[in-house]
């Protein structure tokens, strides 16, 4: 196992020098004044200073979906559908962890095929908790509990199955948590980046949780990407589990974008793009956005138990340590065209679910509101795909699209 993570401190004196903006595409409006571009060492410094459309929303969705898939009892009924992916062909891919199984549907909805289902054989899961698309619409599937990568040919065909073997020993000075690994995003057909259990550090003046990313190849080889804050703790007054998240912290996130890992963290907007090989940083993209002060009323949102719970529960729930500010975002999707969506976090469940919009350039382009409990779980060139509840908390998977600016 060899450490891969190069060390992101000389990124902060790549702020201030020179940049010039990038020509923009034949089509495409110019480049806002507000977005530069610059090189340090070879590493892209990708820098938003305003989003290009300012305070209005780059795109107007509509009033519906393009596609609605799921329904209360009819045959396109899902019941958990916990991640979800559009091929090039239009048909969307949906695997629900109730029934442990990828549902296939064609491009206007219908259902045409089921992969997989539940169980240990060959091509069948436990606990698949991730599905990708890689080019050429071969279709990954991971299993967190089996600690295995399926992988289907577009047809459904089972190409191959391998689990992968974990050599990863937690650092002196960690102290892991409870929860398992968890897959995060297929890189390939071979190796998997894994999420290992955010540890405290326990070394120097402070506790701070650390998130260890791994990336396993095949059965055999494990490496360690790096280790990336994952937020700040705080400390219960008293009693057991002394050492907690803050509330409304922020915490890393990853995805995977022309074969480089993605890394962000939500007390900024924007990310690192890494070599999965060398582990050397290849990009940066930072935005100027004004983290949202969190105000009384969004700690009691946020803590609608309390008022049905024991005075010792409330208690405990009122001395919890609060963050001053939201993440800048808490969910992050990277699309087949190399766009980027984070999603920006809020205590109104009402809302609607807002997403900042970066080009496949870097360039911030704005905030965009979806319907409210939106989630988005993959995008593409004038679409976003994602998951949603009805009325009476029946699971939808819907696909939005739209025409860019200047096209």
């Amino acid at each position: 196992m060899k450490p891969r993570f190069i060390a992101l401190l000389a990124l902060a004196a790549c702020a201030g020098e020179e940049a010039s903006p990038p020509s923009p595409a034949p089509d495409a409006p110019p480049a806002s004044v507000g977005f530069t571009v610059a090189d340090s060492a070879g590493v892209e410094i990708v820098r938003n200073s305003e989003p290009r459309f300012g305070d209005a929303s780059p795109i107007a969705l509509g009033d519906r979906p393009a596609l609605r898939i799921g329904s209360i009892d009819g045959r396109d009924a899902l019941g958990e559908p916990v991640d979800a992916v559009r091929l090039t062909d239009g048909r969307v891919l949906i695997l629900d962890s109730q029934t442990q199984e990828v549902l296939v549907f064609d491009a206007e909805g219908g259902p045409v095929a089921t992969w997989g289902g539940e169980g240990g054989g060959p091509g069948e899961f436990v606990r698949a908790r991730t599905l990708d698309r890689l080019p050429g619409d071969t279709v990954v599937v991971i299993d967190r509990r089996q600690l295995r990568t399926t992988v289907f040919d577009p047809s459904g065909e089972l190409v191959r199955t391998f689990r992968h073997d974990f050599d990863y020993v937690v650092p002196r000075g960690f102290m892991p948590s409870q929860s398992c690994c968890v897959p995060v995003v297929a890189i390939d057909g071979e190796s998997v980046l894994w999420r290992y259990p955010d540890q405290w550090n326990r070394e120097g003046t402070g506790d701070r949780p650390v998130t260890t990313m791994v990336i396993v190849t095949g059965e055999a080889t494990t490496d360690t990407l790096g280790e990336f804050p994952a937020g700040v703790a705080g400390f219960w007054p008293n009693g057991m589990n002394p050492v907690v998240r803050e509330e409304f912290t922020w915490s890393a996130h990853f995805a995977v974008r022309a074969g480089r890992v993605v890394a962000g963290r939500g007390d900024r907007l924007g990310w690192d793009e890494f070599d999965p090989t060398s582990g050397a940083i290849l990009r940066s993209v930072r935005a100027d956005l004004a983290r949202q002060p969190i105000t009384p009323s969004d700690v009691e949102r946020s803590r609608p138990q309390s008022r049905e719970a024991s005075p010792e529960t409330t208690g405990r729930l009122a001395s919890r340590p609060v963050a001053d500010s939201f993440p800048a975002f808490d969910h992050m999707v990277v699309g087949s065209d190399g766009s980027a969506w984070l999603w920006e976090p809020t205590s109104d469940p009402s809302a609607p679910s807002a997403y900042q919009w970066f080009s496949p350039a870097g360039e911030w382009m704005g905030r965009v509101e979806f319907p409210t409990m939106f989630w988005a779980l993959d995008a593409g060139e004038g679409w976003v795909l994602g998951a949603t509840r009805g009325e009476f908390d029946e699971a939808y998977v819907e696909l939005w699209t739209f025409t860019a600016p200047g096209r």
